[in-house]
């Protein structure tokens, strides 16, 4: 009958094999005419293999350790944390921008075309303006777009990768001009839903990103 290898594969039965080779083979080192210089060898060997057992356990402690405390701080603190952001969107100063932008918005888990409502940012790009969005269940949003004393918004553009980049006009005079954006939502190239908020820009050809 084939034997099992003396050497263990086991990592556990390594470690407990390797220990008792080691305490072992001293007692029957002069029977086996080993020399001291191999019996330190096979001795160190041994020690090799134990040690690198136990740093890998201690790894792994250490790792679980570090898996508790992350789970510990997402639940305990992460929960302190949702309940600040709470706070924060009861501010007067809160809008939906801000919220796009701090990433504290979260999204319906139904989409209803009805109560769809776009959240629009605008930020300078160089001498362009980039109106960011996301989609959130719509192919893409339709955008307006009004100046500072104009009665009604006229439609921009249909965007449907954001940033959406646009270089306003501006007047003979080269000053400063306050623009108005808004957007809805598109689905099959029909308007659905509610409009965004209004975003304000002041737009010159001195705006830089």
């Amino acid at each position: 009958m084939k034997k099992k290898p003396f050497f263990p594969k086991a990592i556990t039965l390594l470690s407990a094999w390797a220990h008792n080779y080691k305490t072992k083979i001293v007692i029957y080192a002069s029977a086996l005419e080993i020399s001291d210089e191999e019996l330190a060898t096979e001795i160190a060997i041994c020690d090799k293999i134990i040690d690198s057992i136990n740093d890998v356990i201690g790894l792994k402690a250490g790792f679980k350790s570090g898996v508790n405390n992350r789970n510990d701080i997402i639940n305990v603190d992460g929960t302190n944390l949702r309940l600040d952001i709470k706070r924060h969107k009861s501010a007067a100063g809160y809008t939906d921008a801000i919220g796009l932008a701090l990433g504290i918005i979260g999204t319906d888990t139904e989409f209803d075309p009805n109560t769809y409502k776009p959240v629009i940012t605008v930020e300078p790009f160089g001498n362009l303006v980039n109106i960011r969005f996301t989609k959130n269940g719509v192919n893409g949003i339709n955008i307006y777009t009004r100046k500072k004393g104009d009665t009604n918004f006229k439609l921009l553009s249909r965007a449907t990768k954001s940033p959406f980049k646009y270089q306003p006009a501006i007047d003979d005079s080269g000053k400063p001009i306050q623009w108005e954006f808004i957007a809805f939502g598109v689905i099959r190239d029909e308007e659905i839903g509610l409009p965004s908020d209004s975003v304000t820009f002041v737009f010159s050809q001195q705006t830089e990103a």
